[in-house]
Formats: structure tokens, C-alpha cells, sequence
């Protein structure tokens, strides 16, 4: 689908203050020449935040959750101690059962490894 046109604040704002005269959606978008489902989004969001102002996203998404992360570490952690180099035996587990990028898991188990390292060194938990 291609990607619409974003309506202007003049526009988004005589949506509202039509809707607030009394007007239906059809209405005012009939009057407009705005979709009828434009304009409910419209006042949808001007009832929610009291502005028709685009408003910032959160981010990207999480790719792991907190309890992969926490999955993650305690594999790691078990075969630091007991010296298995079970690295790849894991990161294909984890590729199996959370379905995450491999990237990210060789990512993760780099950070944990220099980690331990550095506690290791230094003497501190």
C-alpha cells in the first residue's frame, strides 16, 4: 500500500472545532472531502491528548524479552562455571526456541563473557 498523505494542522484543527459545533463525521467529511474514518481517528486522538499535533513514537520494539535475557544469562552463566564450551550447542537453542537473530545472541554472549571477565579481575561480583 502506498503511503498517504498526512492531513495539515489547519485541516486537523477545523476537524475538531467542527466536531465540537455538533457535527457528524460524515459530515465533516463530506464537507472536507476527508475519509469518515480520517476524521473519527482524528477526533479519537484530540479527546485522548487534547491535540491534533503528530505525536512522538516510543522506539523499536524489544527484540528479546526480559526473560530471554534472563534464559540467556543463566545458560552462560552455568557453563562459564563448569567450563563446557557449550556456546554453539546454546546459540542454536536459542535460535530454535526464541527465534531471535543470531546476531544479537552472539552479541549478548560477548557482552557476558568480557563481564565475567571483568569481575573475574577485579575481584568484584
Amino acid at each position: 500500500m502506498a503511503k498517504t498523505k498526512e492531513l495539515s494542522k489547519d485541516t486537523r484543527n477545523k476537524i475538531v472545532d467542527l466536531h465540537q459545533a455538533g457535527k457528524t463525521e460524515s459530515a465533516i467529511g463530506k464537507q472536507l472531502g476527508v475519509k469518515k474514518s480520517t476524521v473519527g481517528a482524528i477526533i479519537r486522538k484530540w479527546k485522548t491528548y487534547k491535540t491534533t499535533d503528530n505525536l512522538p513514537r516510543s522506539g523499536a520494539p524489544r527484540k528479546i524479552s526480559p526473560c530471554g535475557v534472563k534464559m540467556i544469562t543463566r545458560t552462560l552463566s552455568r557453563s562459564m562455571l563448569l567450563k563446557i564450551p557449550m556456546y554453539h550447542i546454546f546459540l542454536h537453542s536459542c535460535l530454535n526456541l526464541a527465534k531471535i537473530a543470531k546476531h544479537l545472541i552472539t552479541h549478548i554472549m560477548n557482552f557476558f563473557i568480557v563481564s565475567t571477565k571483568d569481575t573475574a579481575s577485579t575481584g568484584k561480583a
